[in-house]
């Protein structure tokens, strides 16, 4: 790790301009939140000191030497898709799950920086890591506000463990006909159209 962080630069290089996001980029090294600034390969330009502090721990990106690589765990959508989308101009959001003593929910958000493509040696996205959370408080959370079910409750909970409808079955001595059932009444009551959705709103509402 120690040659990991050896290749991450503590401060911004100089520039003879400043880009649109000036102002975050002043005010970079004190944003609360784990926070890169990313070349379009990949590679980490810079890292704010909460970033620093976190590449030292378990975290849910997967770098080798100085480069994002992917996602350390199961994730609503593949990096390479979020990181395209992010690089065409568009913010992707993707919730990574992980399992170090219990399900964690991450989120990682990638803006870009630019309208256009980034200048040669100019940061091209600004990924910022979300602090993992646990699903139940946010289940608990949707229960009331949606009025879920018992059952539905279950159901979503093993959802944002990453199960899928023939393991959450077998967890819970249904059959996966019983779980889509349960799914769809999730998608109704929640608007939720996708299971990702549903781990989304589970991680929102652990947040809030």
């Amino acid at each position: 790790m120690d040659a990991l962080m050896t290749r991450i630069p503590l401060e911004a290089p100089r520039r003879d301009h400043e880009p649109a996001t000036a102002l975050a980029l002043r005010c970079f090294e004190c944003l609360p939140k784990p926070t890169l600034l990313m070349r379009p390969d990949g590679a980490i330009e810079r890292a704010n000191a909460a970033a620093r502090e976190l590449l030292l721990d378990r975290h849910c990106l997967r770098i080798a030497f100085g480069r994002v690589i992917g996602f350390a765990g199961k994730s609503s959508e593949p990096f390479e898709d979020a990181w395209a989308r992010s690089l065409a101009g568009r913010v992707s959001r993707a919730v990574v799950t992980m399992f170090a003593g219990g399900a964690q929910l991450w989120q990682v958000e990638m803006a870009p920086m630019h309208d256009g493509p980034a200048a040669d040696g100019e940061p091209a996205l600004m990924v910022t890591i979300h602090a993992p959370v646990r699903p139940e408080r946010g289940i608990v959370a949707l229960a009331r506000i949606f009025g879920l079910t018992c059952a539905e409750s279950r159901v979503l909970a093993h959802l944002a463990c990453d199960r899928t409808p023939t393991e959450i079955g077998a967890a819970l001595g249904v059959s996966v006909a019983t779980v889509r059932t349960h799914l769809q009444s999730l998608f109704q009551k929640t608007g939720a159209r996708r299971q990702p959705e549903l781990v989304r709103l589970a991680l929102m509402a652990s947040s809030s």
